[in-house]
């Protein structure tokens, strides 16, 4: 029997382990690298965010101050396995409003900087930001479909909180 943090026995579920366990670490990676490089440059951000004109200019600056620690937490959350189900419903969402703004953005026609991950790397909304989050979202979608991963911190917890009272523990 395969204890928490172990590949299950099979070699398809050794794969789907594997490949689960890969596209945790880069989606988390991605969005820890994304969240930490804006985090301390949340005025560019807001900026970035302002520049796509799909959000009340009212609510700019509350999404700039939230979203990099977001990223951050939830890339956290990915990697780890820790509150995984909710981390992996927040990446899916936030990579399905990354991508429709950048397609909205192309079809406005914006020359826009995508602010992806903020003054790092300035690359423009166009086909390279669509495709890239393209394949973040296919990931995190396919991470739905992988659902079953043994390595979680999470796993560890519902295994304690699942075991039956020993016999000689006291009823109370």
């Amino acid at each position: 029997m395969n204890t928490p943090l172990q590949p299950p026995n099979t070699k398809q579920h050794s794969f789907n382990f594997w490949v689960e366990l890969l596209l945790r670490v880069v989606l988390g990676g991605v969005l820890l690298v994304a969240g930490g490089l804006k985090l301390f440059h949340m005025p560019l951000m807001a900026d970035s965010i302002i520049n796509y004109q799909i959000m009340p200019e009212a609510y700019v600056n509350l999404a700039a101050i939230i979203l990099p620690p977001m990223e951050i937490l939830v890339g956290l959350g990915l990697i780890a396995g820790l509150f995984y189900d909710g981390a992996l419903l927040i990446a899916t969402s936030l990579f399905a409003v990354f991508w429709i703004s950048v397609a909205y953005a192309m079809s406005q026609g914006y020359d826009i900087d995508c602010g992806c991950f903020g003054t790092a790397n300035v690359t423009r909304v166009g086909l390279l930001a669509l495709g890239r989050n393209t394949l973040l979202l296919l990931g995190s979608v396919l991470l739905w479909v992988l659902n079953g991963s043994r390595c979680r911190i999470d796993n560890l917890w519902l295994q304690r909180s699942a075991a039956p009272l020993h016999e000689s523990s006291p009823q109370v």
